[in-house]
């Protein structure tokens, strides 16, 4: 159960990727419920698709789906689909904690301007949620992208000390 001091809702979808809970958003018909069938076959879990419930409960923020929404993931190609049904009962998770925004744009090219991924904020409950955005564009597969970018926010402070500290050690042995 949740402490709901207030509930907010925001059109995306909303996923379990590598532990981390990860809403995806962007403007409608970009891809965001296509990419998340992908992301079910790569064995994450589906928590909503269209339309995430947000309440506040502690330091988190955690996320659901509406009840009429509950166990079913919607594309414009294929229709209704059953998820339980198609992908087995852990494919699908009622809650998450809120972890990360994935933003998806048309942009042909988004860099980011250094060593770490283009991010930025989403305020959802009245917390900052890092936000990663992406380009739909990018010939590489969205969702190895998605799950690469939700696993670099883990780890990504952790790997640029460390090729800092490589850069720092190449350039004091030449300079012996």
């Amino acid at each position: 159960m949740t402490d709901n001091v207030s509930l907010e809702t925001h059109h995306g979808v909303l996923l379990k990727i590598s532990g981390q809970g990860v809403f995806i958003v962007g403007p409608s018909g970009i891809g965001k419920s296509s990419v998340a069938l992908e992301c079910l076959y790569l064995g994450h879990q589906l928590i909503a698709d269209d339309i995430a419930e947000f309440t506040q409960s502690g330091q988190n923020i955690l996320g659901r789906c509406p009840t009429l929404l509950a166990d079913v993931l919607h594309t414009k190609e294929l229709g209704l689909i059953p998820i339980t049904e198609q992908f087995g009962p852990e494919a699908w998770q009622s809650e998450t904690r809120l972890d990360i925004v994935i933003q998806l744009e048309e942009s042909p090219t988004i860099l980011s301007d250094g060593l770490k991924p283009n991010l930025s904020d989403t305020t959802i409950c009245q917390q900052s949620i890092p936000t990663i955005t992406l380009s739909t564009q990018n010939p590489a597969s969205l969702a190895h992208r998605i799950e690469t970018g939700v696993r670099l926010h883990t780890t990504q402070d952790k790997t640029e000390i460390q090729l800092v500290s490589k850069q720092q050690q190449l350039m004091a042995t030449e300079q012996s």
